[in-house]
């Protein structure tokens, strides 16, 4: 009989290796046909129907995640140290609590080498789905009660967000062409979607941890620029089809459709539930 540590194993190569085409079925036949708890295929505006697509396109890139996790996890609970406090009885679960601690820390002395007066960042420079940073920390410090790791993220996302927002008070995601730009202002373009999601997430963990609405008006900011409330002031998702383009540029969208774009806006409409009904 295979052990835990093998079925962790293999969970991410099965999603690796069954294509998203036979995922999709899978899913409508059980969730929509059998159980009857999702419909099985159209738009009709509602976040029901768009779980069973956002959970097909999305089991290949998690399961790619859940590898690099499981092996960075087993390299880090193989270190000596952790050997030693594993003989003298230490719980699983605080080995784990312990590599978060290891790497939570590793960002605070990011932060504290790097920041200036006009730089409250980890690095030199910006570069991709920016504002995940910010709430890992955050989340971090709320599961470990790190308080420094949760004034260190929140201070570090209060400046990303004055930095992402426009002159007119819209959401202005870091440009493509910021990248690589030690210590310098951001570029507006090309604008990607994953942006504006990381960033309703950031500050989805930011209310939850603070309780200021203040917190919920910025998610909600940068959930706007999926629908409009951006530069050009044109959709970049699409409430009826669930469709998102994949960066806003300098002359207006552009018109490709990928994957990583109509995921981010499918999840930052999860994300953003909360906050609209409040």
């Amino acid at each position: 009989m295979p052990d835990s540590n093998s079925r962790v194993t293999g969970a991410p190569q099965s999603g690796l290796s069954v294509p998203s085409y036979v995922v999709a079925p899978l899913l409508i036949l059980v969730f929509a046909l059998s159980l009857g708890w999702l419909p099985a295929g159209g738009w009709d505006g509602s976040l029901s129907a768009a779980v069973l697509p956002s959970i097909a396109l999305a089991l290949p890139q998690l399961a790619a995640i859940a590898r690099l996790t499981r092996g960075a996890l087993s390299e880090a609970l193989d270190a000596p140290w952790i050997r030693t406090a594993r003989a003298k009885g230490l719980p699983e679960h605080l080995e784990l609590l312990s590599y978060i601690v290891e790497w939570g820390e590793v960002l605070v002395q990011l932060y504290r080498d790097t920041q200036r007066d006009d730089w409250r960042w980890f690095e030199p420079v910006l570069a991709y789905d920016n504002a995940r940073i910010s709430e890992a920390l955050i989340r971090a410090g709320m599961l470990l009660r790190r308080e420094d790791f949760v004034q260190i993220g929140l201070a570090s996302l209060e400046w990303l967000n004055e930095i992402q927002t426009s002159s007119k008070g819209a959401f202005s995601g870091i440009g493509s062409d910021s990248f690589n730009r030690p210590f310098a202002e951001p570029l507006p373009h090309d604008q990607q979607p994953v942006e504006a999601a990381a960033m309703v997430d950031a500050c989805d963990a930011a209310f939850i941890a603070t309780g200021e609405p203040v917190w919920q008006d910025r998610a909600l900011n940068a959930y706007r620029w999926f629908l409009g409330k951006n530069e050009h002031g044109l959709a970049v998702g699409n409430a009826k089809t669930g469709a998102c383009f994949d960066a806003l540029t300098p002359t207006g969208v552009n018109l490709n459709q990928g994957a990583e774009s109509l995921l981010a806006f499918h999840l930052a409409t999860i994300s953003i539930q909360p906050h609209v009904k409040r």
